[in-house]
């Protein structure tokens, strides 16, 4: 992780993390692999004194570059995963607490003044809007928050999103620009949150990790079918319409006929 090029000693925990990592590509037993990042990875992260006394015990990525970090805080107990990029400018971005941001999302809080009347293709002004993620937020993979945005509590952002507007509570959004796609229970939400149930990270164990696989194929076949189905009952309904109209031209010789919609 780099702030702002400043990081001391950046450069060569990048380097070691690189170095531990392709190690551990070459270990065939998942579980000796599991257990080795958790060593000498995972642990380090999340207790990296180096990183600021305002990050308490949450993980940030070596590889994710942080510019403008005086103007950038983080709750407690939160992940960010590799590769991100966090431009929190003057307006400043803010993460509460049990935060999840996957790898390869950006916070963007600051654009530039395409407005301007004097230059081409924009001025040298900066317009900085702040970023607000509230607690329990989960922020999908390769996903981009821009600025003027607060995402809510318990709040999810699917993989591949693009945010340029505020997300309320409890929302599921997707898509570019993102949309509400569905809700989460927000009366679990609310109970799991006010009884704490939050996963620390420093207790994470990443062998006890497990699967589940779902096979949706069939939903989208069927709803592909479904579609298709609706179509073909209208294109029956139009050729039945014509053929009405062309019965009616024969009987009366009338180029013009209004007949009523097949039910």
């Amino acid at each position: 992780m780099y702030f702002n090029n400043t990081f001391k000693g950046g450069a060569m925990k990048n380097l070691k993390y690189k170095l531990i990592k392709i190690l551990c590509n070459l270990i065939p037993s998942s579980k000796l692999r599991k257990s080795i990042r958790k060593k000498y990875l995972q642990k380090e992260l999340v207790q990296n004194k180096h990183y600021s006394n305002n990050y308490h015990n949450s993980f940030i990525h070596p590889t994710t570059e942080i510019y403008g970090i005086q103007n950038f805080s983080i709750g407690e107990n939160c992940w960010i995963g590799g590769h991100c990029g966090i431009t929190a400018s003057d307006a400043g971005v803010k993460l509460g607490n049990n935060v999840i941001i996957a790898w390869h999302c950006h916070f963007i809080s600051r654009s530039h003044n395409y407005k301007a009347t004097n230059i081409l293709p924009y001025d040298r002004g900066n317009i900085c809007r702040p970023i607000e993620i509230e607690d329990c937020v989960w922020v999908g993979f390769n996903s981009i928050i821009l600025g003027g945005v607060k995402i809510e509590k318990g709040a999810i952002v699917g993989a591949g999103s693009v945010v340029t507007k505020s997300v309320p509570k409890c929302a599921i959004v997707a898509g570019n620009p993102a949309k509400i796609v569905g809700w989460r229970d927000e009366k679990i939400f609310d109970k799991l949150y006010s009884e704490g149930k939050f996963e620390e990270l420093e207790k994470v164990d990443f062998a006890k990790d497990y699967e589940i696989i779902e096979n949706r194929f069939n939903e989208f076949l069927e709803d592909t079918r479904y579609s298709k189905t609706l179509v073909a009952v209208e294109r029956e309904r139009e050729r039945e319409r014509e053929r009405e109209r062309e019965r009616v031209i024969a009987l009366t010789g009338r180029t013009t006929y209004k007949f009523k919609k097949v039910a």
